[in-house]
């Protein structure tokens, strides 16, 4: 379950950060990748990676 969940956070992970990835908004990122709910996905994130979703969004570019 835990590694399940670890590779859906690198995925979302990895199209956040691509500039070419079409990417509206992070609800749309997470629910693609199965995260229903939100929160908890944003915590999850946070934990894995040390920043916010959106944080990681907005730095992109």
């Amino acid at each position: 379950k835990h590694y399940i969940r670890n590779k859906k956070l690198e995925k979302v992970h990895a199209c956040l950060i691509d500039p070419t990835a079409r990417v509206r908004n992070i609800t749309e990122v997470a629910l693609d990748y199965g995260f229903l709910h939100l929160g908890r996905f944003s915590e999850s994130y946070k934990s894995a990676f040390g920043e916010l979703p959106s944080d990681t969004l907005r730095r992109r570019g």
